[in-house]
């Protein structure tokens, strides 16, 4: 069921091409600012692999929704030459222009879904989900023929999200999240959307890597196959987690597994 709910340093960052300098922090009000940073960076996940594609998904899923878009979203991993791994999701929503993402995600607790009940978000922290793993987040909008790109980033005790460049696209509405997987850590991604996502039904995995534990992943999730039962639901990945007991019982909240 769906349900309503009323220090980085510059150096350490990979700049895109032709940045612009227009840096915005994102603001909070003043006494919750302590308790939101802190949320975010330590006690918010406990499982920050896990939570990132679970959260950057729900967003991607509610974004369909508004958009009355059916279309399949698209998780992919990709590799530089240098072997490095990052994950992407991408959406094919309506995407954000530049007064939009002002106003969704340069404010923390700022939620298109709040009174939405066909959708899964509403604390409007999910989008910063993310910070709690990576330093640095790569945000893509694409919106009526323009790419926005931003690079999103905590700074002590504020949220950076400077607008990069922006260029015509022919790309469709929607969308990227982009982030990039610490060494070691690939295997608890892979567990996470295994246990977590299996009923999106509507997801597709592309994986342009050499890792044959991906070639697996995609394969498998590719394939996926749900029994809807009425009272409750089976597919048949879960049970190939490396962590979920197959029969063990678990909720499931809108498209997203507990």
């Amino acid at each position: 069921f769906y349900m309503k709910l009323d220090n980085i340093k510059n150096s350490d960052t990979r700049f895109l091409d032709d940045q612009k300098t227009n840096d915005v922090d994102i603001s909070i009000d003043s006494e919750q600012m302590d308790m939101v940073v802190s949320l975010l960076t330590t006690n918010l996940y406990s499982n920050k692999e896990a939570s990132l594609v679970r959260e950057i998904m729900s967003n991607a899923w509610d974004a369909h929704v508004v958009a009355q878009n059916d279309n399949p979203i698209l998780l992919s991993f990709d590799e530089d030459p240098s072997g490095n791994i990052s994950l992407s999701i991408r959406d094919f929503g309506t995407g954000l222009d530049e007064s939009e993402m002002d106003r969704v995600y340069k404010k923390l607790g700022t939620s298109t879904k709040t009174n939405d009940n066909n959708q899964i978000g509403g604390f409007g922290i999910g989008k910063f989900s993310a910070l709690a793993y990576s330093e640095t987040v790569e945000i893509f909008s694409y919106h009526n023929g323009t790419k926005y790109a931003y690079r999103m980033f905590k700074e002590g005790l504020k949220i950076k999200l400077p607008l990069l460049y922006k260029e015509e696209t022919d790309e469709p509405n929607g969308l990227q999240i982009r982030v990039p997987i610490k060494s070691g850590d690939l295997h608890s991604f892979i567990v996470g959307i295994r246990e977590q996502l299996p009923y999106f039904e509507n997801l597709i995995i592309s994986n342009e890597t050499r890792n044959s534990s991906l070639a697996q992943l995609t394969k498998e999730f590719n394939s996926l196959s749900i029994k809807d039962f009425g009272d409750f639901k089976m597919n048949n990945l879960s049970a190939n987690s490396g962590s979920c007991v197959f029969g063990e019982p678990k909720i499931l909240l809108g498209k997203v597994l507990y």
